[in-house]
């Protein structure tokens, strides 16, 4: 897994910044103009037999800086999910969303599950574990599952607290190819930052100069305006 990699490749900066996603992604968020749109964080993912996936959660801090919404608001950040690989729903190695998660009466309760880490803690240790720490919500998001068959370049779009999980390979054979994905995220430039509690330093330096409370677009080419167009001198000309 690796962060950041628009910053590093043409082909990921081309998908996140130059393809129609920043477009549909803003219409989603229902901004105008006048509310441009940031490129929050990415990141590049490979799946293959046997490796461990992430159980049902929505984005910590860690993958998603920002400060939190109230339930129901649209602008609260678009999540998008491509497929760089042949995917079939009845082979498993894809995205499985739980459709209307993000509008649940149970959904706070359902994140603060594995989202809160005792004092001192950080709770990146506790986001993959709903099934252990809330059975009950664990099986309300089972029940609402959604897996699809997808091609390559074909993407998920989901509002920010959508929840969702890797669906395990169902052949574990050693000699597959593996399944490869791009993620990135989106915010209004107006959201402000807020990194992950007691996350190891060399973690959030990836973040940039921001700090709790700062506007996104503050940060510059941290994490770059997309829509409605690009600005000069913050790395995606």
């Amino acid at each position: 897994m690796g962060f950041f990699d628009w910053k590093q490749k043409k082909s990921f900066r081309d998908v996140a910044v130059k393809s129609s996603a920043p477009h549909i992604a803003a219409r989603l968020m229902q901004l105008s103009e006048k509310r441009p749109m940031r490129l929050l964080k990415d990141a590049f993912l490979a799946l293959g037999p046997g490796d461990s996936l992430c159980g049902w959660h929505v984005d910590d801090k860690g993958f998603w800086p920002a400060e939190d919404s109230a339930p129901g608001e649209p602008a609260a950040g678009v999540n998008v999910w491509v497929t760089l690989s042949p995917v079939r729903a009845a082979e498993g190695g894809g995205l499985a969303v739980a459709r209307g998660s993000h509008v649940a009466s149970w959904r706070e309760k359902a994140r603060k599950a594995i989202s809160t880490a005792p004092e001192g803690e950080t709770a990146l240790q506790y986001t993959c574990r709903m099934a252990e720490l809330d059975p009950k919500s664990n099986a309300k998001l089972e029940a609402r599952k959604v897996l699809h068959d997808m091609e390559p370049g074909d993407a998920l779009f989901m509002d920010r607290y959508c929840f969702h999980r890797g669906e395990p390979l169902v052949d574990s054979r050693q000699d597959q190819d593996l399944k490869l994905r791009y993620t990135f995220r989106y915010m209004p430039a107006d959201a402000r930052y807020e990194g992950l509690k007691n996350a190891p330093p060399a973690f959030m330096a990836m973040d940039g100069p921001l700090k709790d409370g700062d506007r996104l677009d503050s940060g510059g080419a941290a994490f770059p305006q997309v829509w409605p167009g690009v600005i000069d001198g913050e790395g995606l000309e």
